[in-house]
C-alpha cells in the first residue's frame, strides 16, 4: 500500500497511533473528539491534523454542529481507494471505492470457462488497464483480493507483473470480508444466499458462520427457476431453526433475482418453515458486495494508520 509521505516529529508513538487511527477511523469527527477519545490536548491533535490535512490524508469541512461557530469536521480524504477484486467461478468483478464506500470504478468479466482462468483475469486487467493503471498511480490504494475458492488465488500473480503498483495487502474468501464487517456488529446477524454454479447459503451472526450441510448435487444453471427457489427455500428453512437473522440477503450471477423472484422466494420460505413465517426479514438483493467493501475500507484505513506511524 503505497501512502503519501507524513513527517510527525516529537511525539509518542503509541499517542501518534491512536491519533492517527481515531482519526481516520471515526468519520466525521472534530479535533476535539478526537483529543477526548485519545486523552491528548487539542494541540498535539491540531498539529497531527495539519499534517494529515496537507497530505491529502484527511479531509476537513466546516459545519455547524447546532451551537456557536462553525467547527471543522474531519474525515478520510476521497483520495484515498481501496481496488476489491472478487474472484467468482463465473464472474470476476473489479470495483474501486472511496472511504465514504461510493464505488467509483466498476467493471466485471463473465468467465469463459473454455479457456484458463488466468486467460480470463488477462482480459480482465487488459479491459480496465488504463483506468486501474491511474488511479493506484494517482491516489492512496489498497488492493483487497476476496476469493471463492482458494484455488483461483494464484491467477493474481499476473496482475502484479500488468500493474506496477498492484501488491496485494489484504486476501481471504469472499464470505470472510463480510464475516469481519458483521463480527464488529456482535448484535447483528445475515444470511447471506450465493448462487453462482452452485447455492451457497451461510448464517453469519458476529464471527461465527454457519453454513448449510445440504448438499446440492445440481448445477445451478442446470436447475429451473423452481427447482432452484425449492432448494433455496428449503436449505434457509433449516438454517432458521438455528437463528432468525435481521436481513436475508441474495445475490447471483446466474439467475435474474428481480421483485418476482424475491416474492416466490420469500412465500415458498415461508411454506417450508411455518413456524417462523411471520418472523422472516425482508429479502435484500446485491448488497453483499457493499458490506464487503465497506470491511475492506476499513482495513485499508487501519493498515494506512499503520504506515503513518512507522514514519
Amino acid at each position: 500500500m503505497k501512502a503519501f509521505p507524513v513527517e510527525i516529529e516529537n511525539l509518542v508513538d503509541n499517542k501518534k497511533h491512536k491519533i492517527i487511527r481515531t482519526a481516520l477511523l471515526c468519520e466525521n469527527i472534530t479535533r476535539a473528539e478526537i483529543a477526548d477519545i485519545c486523552g491528548v490536548s487539542n494541540v498535539t491533535v491540531g498539529k497531527i491534523v495539519t499534517k494529515l490535512i496537507e497530505s491529502d490524508v484527511l479531509s476537513c469541512e466546516k459545519r455547524s454542529l447546532g451551537v456557536g461557530p462553525h467547527t471543522d469536521v474531519l474525515s478520510p480524504s476521497d483520495k484515498i481507494n481501496t481496488v476489491f477484486l472478487h474472484l467468482g467461478k463465473s464472474r470476476i468483478k473489479l470495483s474501486v471505492c472511496d472511504m465514504s464506500h461510493n464505488i467509483i470504478f466498476e467493471h466485471s468479466l463473465r468467465v469463459d470457462e473454455s479457456i484458463p482462468y488466468e486467460s480470463n483475469l488477462t482480459a480482465l486487467a487488459m479491459s480496465v488497464y488504463n483506468d486501474l493503471k491511474g488511479i493506484l498511480a494517482n491516489r492512496i490504494c489498497s488492493v483487497a483480493v476476496a476469493f471463492d475458492d482458494d484455488s483461483l488465488l494464484p491467477a493474481t500473480a499476473l496482475l502484479s507483473s500488468t500493474f506496477e503498483d498492484f501488491t496485494i495487502d489484504f486476501s481471504m474468501h469472499y464470505n470472510d470480508y463480510i464475516k469481519r464487517f458483521i463480527g464488529e456488529k456482535t448484535d447483528k446477524s445475515i444470511l447471506l444466499i450465493r448462487l453462482d454454479n452452485t447455492i451457497d447459503i451461510s448464517l453469519i451472526c458476529g464471527d461465527r458462520v454457519f453454513s448449510s450441510e445440504r448438499q446440492i448435487s445440481d448445477r445451478l444453471d442446470m436447475l429451473d427457476l423452481s427447482s432452484a427457489v425449492f432448494n433455496i427455500a428449503d436449505t434457509v428453512a433449516h438454517l432458521l431453526k438455528i437463528l432468525i437473522p435481521d436481513k436475508i440477503i441474495i445475490e447471483s450471477d446466474t439467475l435474474p433475482i428481480n421483485d418476482t423472484f424475491i416474492n416466490t422466494l420469500t412465500s415458498k420460505i415461508k411454506e417450508c418453515a411455518p413456524k417462523y413465517g411471520d418472523l422472516i426479514p425482508e429479502i435484500y438483493d446485491g448488497e453483499a458486495l457493499r458490506l464487503a467493501l465497506r470491511a475492506a475500507s476499513d482495513m485499508t484505513l487501519a493498515k494506512l494508520a499503520d504506515i503513518l506511524c512507522e514514519k
